[in-house]
């Protein structure tokens, strides 16, 4: 798929989004009102041109929405435009970064990726100091509203939330070195009151760390594989796996696993 039709599919998506029919300003609408031409008047005469004389100034001027957020590109502003305005359509979550690019492999890379979630059950901040995800499977995401990510790499990932259940709060902290996560599935639900649970074939990690509180518990490992992860959404604390790799051990038991790596 080349740049133009990636582009031309990216902007096609924003056109169909559902709830923004009306007189609100679509993504699209606001970059088509940037282009601005003026016409030259036909009946005017043509002068012989001096050949030493500059090129006169387009009649069409396209103005890109440029933000300190990309490079100075077309298509690196033009996504970024669009992706703000995506990401304005989750609920209970908003959603940030400090830079964004796109690769020469075509992934989409961002620096400092930031989710504030203000959830009743789960309330707190994931800051990711760089992700790097495939630029085709993320708008087939956007697209089709399902998430299938086959790789997600994320440095220095860190974890600050609040997890509330039947009124009792916990803390929770957790930070890595790296992290790779591998074919991500979920549905994107955009209806107030739905959840869905997260499915990950595999998780890999370095340097990890996790801190609970209320009661105090503190897990570090210095590298593991976990794989078929199951995140049910009502309740995080209930993860499960089939089966994790540390120091040269596996383990099928969740409490025996959370033993090993205990401090």
């Amino acid at each position: 798929m080349n740049v133009f039709f990636k582009i031309v599919l990216f902007i096609s998506v924003f056109v169909i989004m559902p709830g923004r029919s009306g007189g609100a300003q679509t993504p699209v609408d606001a970059a088509s009102s940037a282009v601005s031409a003026d016409v030259a008047d036909p009946t005017e005469k043509t002068l012989p041109v001096d050949p030493n004389k500059p090129a006169p100034p387009s009649p069409i001027q396209l103005r890109i929405p440029h933000s300190q957020r990309t490079r100075a590109n077309v298509l690196d502003s033009m996504i970024d435009f669009l992706l703000t305005q995506y990401f304005k359509l989750f609920e209970n979550a908003a959603i940030s970064y400090d830079y964004f690019e796109i690769d020469k492999a075509f992934d989409l890379n961002f620096t400092n990726f930031t989710v504030k979630i203000t959830r009743s059950d789960i309330q707190g901040t994931v800051v990711i100091s760089k992700a790097k995800v495939n630029f085709d499977e993320f708008l087939a995401f956007i697209k089709g509203k399902k998430l299938l990510i086959s790789k997600l790499e994320l440095t220095k990932p860190s974890v600050d939330m609040t997890l509330i259940e039947n009124e009792k709060k916990r803390s929770l902290k957790y930070s890595a070195e790296k992290m790779m996560l591998n074919n991500i599935s979920l549905f994107l639900v955009l209806k107030k009151g739905q959840k869905e649970d997260i499915n990950i074939g595999s998780v890999s990690a370095e340097k990890a760390a996790l801190v609970l509180s209320n009661p105090a518990e503190k897990y570090s490992v210095s590298a593991a594989q976990m794989k078929d992860v199951l995140l049910p959404d009502k309740n995080f604390n209930q993860f499960s796996f089939s089966s994790v790799d540390v120091n040269g051990k596996t383990y099928t038991d969740r409490s025996a696993f959370l033993q090993a790596i205990r401090q």
